[in-house]
């Protein structure tokens, strides 16, 4: 059995992947925007601060 945290071994490794996934799993939840009114926003102005660049640029385009 190793005691180094830098040098895991394989049953470490595995059991930290599967640790991960089902963790991850167990997250797993229908999408909340389904019950938002995004139309209870309509007509609201954004404020928003851009830095100067090409990409700033093209998002003031649109």
């Amino acid at each position: 059995m190793s005691s180094n945290p830098f040098k895991p071994t394989r049953r470490q490794v595995l059991a930290g992947t599967t640790a991960l996934a089902a963790a991850g799993l167990a997250g797993l939840r229908p999408s909340f925007s389904a019950g938002v009114d995004w139309k209870r926003f309509a007509g609201t102005t954004l404020d928003v601060n851009l830095v100067k660049s090409p990409r700033s640029d093209t998002i003031l385009k649109y």
